[in-house]
């Protein structure tokens, strides 16, 4: 009998969750389970090793944040007064320089309360104390994230591409081992993915109330950018639904209730703060003009008559590309091997595939919360880069798009980009492409790791900037300042 080789009739198949056997499920779910116990000791690792070794200082803003919990425990106060705010010396005295942060205070009090006694500790000992503190929650943002992944119906190789993602994204782990608000903010955003996640899943219900709102309230307590970012996304997800599934309004008005009414103290502080100091959004500029105003130098301001549409597009988009292959703080990594961050670069492209084709069969709200996150995400970036602009041509001031500012939504992202590996799991040469960009990922991170593992315990001055990579230096005018290292 003449029996003809080729390609099995199942490799070409797209993944297909209604297809998959018991028995098949039971050995899947082992692997799953290994696989996100692996990347998960892998998160952990790195937020305990960037906590141990990076200086004190170094990530974004620490000192401020430190600041801002030292004025808490001098004055506790539901309703903070930013103008009353100052930075600390290096002997944890006040300084006569105003505090550039003007965040809610719950993740401040959170740290403040859990210091404990601190007397005669320096700066520095205090922002180490403080960042163990904040160390914890950010363990327990990391496995959300990751849980949003298991919890999600993948074949295994687009299990391992998501969790590699959320594990060798350079800033990720970098700010979840830092002393920044920036953790309490993806923890919300956690949250919020988790409860339109069961949602989908098992319909809507108190429980999925509590997520929701509790998601909302933490990310408006925790920065506005997270507040819009996770409103936009429940706003967009509950209105489509609401106008798409007629059997669902009523028990969605209920769900929009229950949030709300959740939502209620920390929509009423932000309120209250924005009566008082005249803008939506408190900052420095209205909080104290006068500080803001001489916050930059003179020298750090493009000239006015060096200040075009081009200089500001490629400023602004540098910083948002260099800050996703890169840690961003007041030291940088050296990303000149252009080949390992391509991977960080392939990402965003994969997730742009996922969301515009159709979904394979069975993943369908994944790429609903997707689109969804993709446009809380546009809506906050058109936002920011109209501040930005703002800032460069009254002031000259060239202020960048950070990517960290949108890693509350980072999830429902990332599993958009391995929808494409999914759709077609099924065929060697795409489970061969994804390992590859796996390792990739990881070898890029590794190169992070190496740099950081060398850097010296103390640090050259904060800069005051924080620019991109992607181009040599930054040219104001007349100053050059050199990023590459």
């Amino acid at each position: 009998m003449n029996v003809k080789l080729g390609k099995s009739p199942s490799s070409d198949r797209q993944f297909d969750p209604a297809t998959v056997t018991q028995a098949e499920t039971i050995q899947k779910t082992k692997t799953i389970k290994s696989i996100y116990g692996i990347f998960w000791l892998l998160c952990v690792a790195q937020i305990l090793f960037f906590a141990a070794v990076v200086s004190p200082g170094v990530p974004p803003d620490e000192y401020a944040h430190l600041a801002y919990v030292e004025y808490l425990r001098e004055t506790p106060t539901l309703l903070p007064r930013f103008e009353e705010m100052n930075l600390l010396a290096e002997d944890s005295r006040w300084r006569n320089t105003k505090l550039f942060v003007a965040h809610p205070p719950l993740y401040y009090f959170g740290v403040g309360f859990l210091l404990g006694n601190t007397e005669g500790l320096d700066r520095d000992a205090l922002t180490l104390r403080a960042r163990w503190v904040s160390v914890p929650v950010g363990v327990i943002t990391i496995s959300l994230l990751l849980l949003i992944g298991y919890r999600s119906r993948l074949p295994w190789i687009a299990h391992m591409m998501f969790a590699a993602a959320v594990t060798f994204i350079p800033g990720l782990c970098f700010m979840l081992g830092a002393l920044n608000n920036d953790v309490l903010a993806i923890l919300a955003g956690a949250f919020v993915v988790l409860g339109l996640q069961s949602l989908e899943t098992t319909g809507e219900g108190r429980k999925k109330a509590l997520l929701i709102g509790g998601g909302l309230f933490l990310a408006l307590m925790a920065k506005a950018t997270a507040g819009l970012l996770c409103g936009f996304l429940v706003f967009f997800f509950v209105g489509w639904k609401f106008l798409t599934v007629p059997d669902r309004r009523r028990s969605l008005v209920a769900l929009v209730l229950w949030a709300g009414l959740l939502c209620t103290p920390a929509m009423g502080y932000n309120f209250a703060q924005s009566l008082r100091y005249g803008a939506i959004i408190p900052s420095l500029e209205s909080v104290d003009p006068e500080a803001a105003q001489r916050w930059v130098p003179d020298s750090l301001r493009v000239p006015e008559d060096s200040r075009t549409v081009r200089h500001w597009a490629v400023g602004v988009a540098r910083t948002a590309g260099a800050t996703w292959v890169n840690i961003c703080g007041h030291r940088w990594t050296d990303r000149d091997a252009k080949t390992l961050v391509l991977g960080l670069l392939i990402l965003p492209v994969l997730a742009i595939l996922g969301l515009v084709r159709k979904a394979p069969s069975g993943l369908e709200s994944m790429r609903e919360i997707g689109i969804f996150a993709a446009l809380a995400v546009a809506m906050i970036l058109i936002l920011n880069l109209w501040n930005s602009w703002q800032a460069y041509s009254v002031k000259g001031w060239l202020g960048g798009v950070h990517a960290r500012y949108y890693y509350p939504l980072l999830a429902p992202i990332l599993l958009a980009s391995v929808l494409p590996i999914a759709r077609y799991a099924g065929r060697r040469s795409i489970r061969a492409l994804a390992i590859v960009l796996v390792l990739w990922l990881g070898a890029a991170q590794v190169d992070v790791l190496l740099q950081v593992s060398a850097w010296p315990r103390s640090y050259p001055p904060v800069r005051p900037i924080c620019d991109g990579l992607l181009l040599p230096d930054v040219d104001r005018g007349g100053t050059t300042i050199n990023f590459g290292s």
